[in-house]
């Protein structure tokens, strides 16, 4: 029967109820309810292409991390087609003025590392972080690599000075550029020299005027907590880049942390960068920090002031460093007091569906993306947000790629609500509502656990799929999907995931309480069957 949609959106797809407590802390009692993960943040990676990558390693570090699972109650944390769902152990929920912080780390071959930090706080339910990660081998054309070797002296210091830069193309007109001194000795992080044959360098330089850049910087975004200050106290800032690169170097595969003596970097920057107090455009002469990142530890730590000059038509920042890592040519406003403010989206038209759409800040101006996020709004929905800058910003949001709504936040670091008004589509909207609740033998009618369900239309390429919004309590109630038309859904829970292709939504609601003994699907029943089975069976 065709109603049999959510069985396999929720139980053969996602694995029901795969919250047994031998995969969390003993006395994480979760197999005696199926909702008992209530904070979740969805992590999707792909490449600027779009494109799946694959083979990448997860890891959970920072104060919070002993209580973070994925949303199955897993520690052994995995990518499932670039998805992954991680949740917080209920015993170990945000309070006032107490939320859960961690920070995730994402690796892979040929992949430039991630460490997005992650806050929590109460009330904040669901977070969708949307993550870009760079391939180095094929780069967009806002990403520029320079990859070089050359050969060292039988002590492994440089004969003769080395250079290295990034390249241009027709959308990034910026470099990078280091020069090595000749009789440079390389060092370890201990500052013990590595001696070996053959220096292998690597630069990469971004296009910080490009409004992706965001999602290139560290962490990928431009808040950060625990920086080392002008005067190296820690503090928590939001950074306005003018220029940013990565400076990699190994000897004979042994990474490089430190210099003998300094080096030469040269960083262009923006041509269009306007500052952050009167909004003026960056010339020769003007005073920027200059900014070191850890990709060890994830930290900012405040290097030394720069200035910008002129070199080849070009405005530039040069400087000297005795380390690598990636540096960033910023201005910055302390966030330290910041408060989190709410937005509140005004859709009555919304009825009691929902619809994902892309909530964007810019400056004040418009001229600079400060950041991005899904949400999946509701009618009178409050949306943390607490990486908001201390600085006027306003606001986009874009709804099936069309910019329905904008406005100016004035105190955005002051806390308190922001209305955010979203107009009627000039076509009514029709509500598709997806219902599930299940049969376990001898135990009653269960309600799967929340995950979220995405969506394409029926034969489209997979890198087509898109969040349809998260499945509630057993529901989702929708606007995106048009009744007699085909589709493809994809579900991820935990170590399950399943696809189901060419789904017809023949009426607006899709409402059924399934069982054991009930149609589980045509093309592996017996596999959705066994699934049931076996997860009822841990209630």
């Amino acid at each position: 029967m065709k109603n049999n949609l959510l069985i396999l959106l929720s139980i053969s797809l996602v694995g029901l109820l795969m919250l047994g407590c031998d995969k969390a802390k003993e006395d994480l009692d979760i197999f005696v309810k199926a909702d008992v993960i209530h904070y979740s943040v969805l992590l999707q990676v792909s490449e600027a292409t779009g494109e799946i990558p694959q083979d990448l390693l997860i890891s959970v570090a920072g104060e919070d991390a002993d209580v973070i699972y994925d949303i199955a109650g897993n520690k052994d944390l995995a990518f499932n087609g670039g998805l992954l769902t991680l949740g917080v152990h209920p015993k170990h929920e945000p309070t006032e003025g107490d939320p859960v912080k961690f920070s995730v780390r994402i690796s892979g071959p040929d992949y430039a590392g991630l460490i997005v930090p992650v806050t929590i706080e109460k009330g904040q339910f669901n977070q969708i972080k949307n993550l870009t990660i760079l391939n180095t081998s094929t780069p967009p054309p806002t990403v520029t690599v320079a990859q070089e070797t050359a050969e060292l002296a039988t002590d492994g210091t440089t004969v003769k000075p080395i250079s290295i830069s990034s390249p241009t193309n027709a959308v990034t007109q910026e470099i990078t550029s280091v020069i090595v001194p000749a009789n440079t000795q390389f060092l370890r992080a201990d500052g013990t020299p590595i001696v070996g044959s053959t220096l292998s360098m690597s630069v990469v330089n971004y296009n910080s005027q490009a409004p992706e850049a965001v999602n290139f910087f560290p962490g990928g975004q431009y808040n950060a907590a625990n920086v080392k200050g002008p005067d190296n106290s820690n503090m928590s800032v939001f950074f306005v880049p003018a220029g940013f690169a990565s400076i990699n170097f190994n000897v004979n595969g042994t990474e490089v942390k430190k210099f003998s003596s300094p080096i030469n970097v040269a960083i262009e920057i923006d041509p269009q960068y306007k500052s952050i107090e009167g909004n003026a455009a960056v010339k020769v002469g003007d005073k920027i920090a200059i900014w070191s990142y850890s990709e060890d530890t994830g930290e900012w730590q405040y290097e030394k002031e720069g200035t910008v000059s002129s070199a080849n038509g070009k405005l530039v920042v040069p400087f000297t460093t005795d380390h690598l890592t990636v540096y960033s040519i910023a201005e910055y406003v302390e966030t330290t007091n910041c408060k989190s403010s709410r937005a509140v989206f005004n859709a009555g038209w919304l009825n009691n569906d929902t619809q994902p759409m892309t909530l964007e800040l810019w400056n004040d101006d418009s001229s600079k993306l400060l950041s991005s996020r899904t949400v999946v709004v509701a009618h009178n929905l409050e949306e943390i947000l607490n990486d908001m800058p201390a600085f006027a910003v306003r606001y986009k949001v874009i709804a099936k790629g069309v910019e329905v709504a904008t406005g100016r936040v004035d105190a955005p670091c002051a806390g308190g609500n922001f209305q955010i008004n979203l107009p009627a589509p000039a076509i009514p909207v029709v509500g598709v509502t997806l219902s599930l609740t299940v049969k376990c033998p001898n135990k009653g009618v269960v309600t799967p656990p929340d995950f979220y369900l995405y969506y394409k239309d029926a034969g489209a390429p997979t890198s087509d799929f898109r969040l349809l919004g998260i499945v509630k309590q057993g529901k989702l109630m929708t606007t995106l999907l048009q009744v007699g038309k085909y589709y493809d859904f994809r579900a991820q829970y935990g170590k399950y995931e399943k696809v189901i292709g060419n789904y017809l939504i023949d009426k607006t609601d899709l409402s059924t309480t399934v069982g054991v003994d009930d149609h589980l699907g045509d093309h592996t029943p017996e596999e959705n069957r066994a699934i049931l089975i076996e997860e009822c069976s841990k209630l």
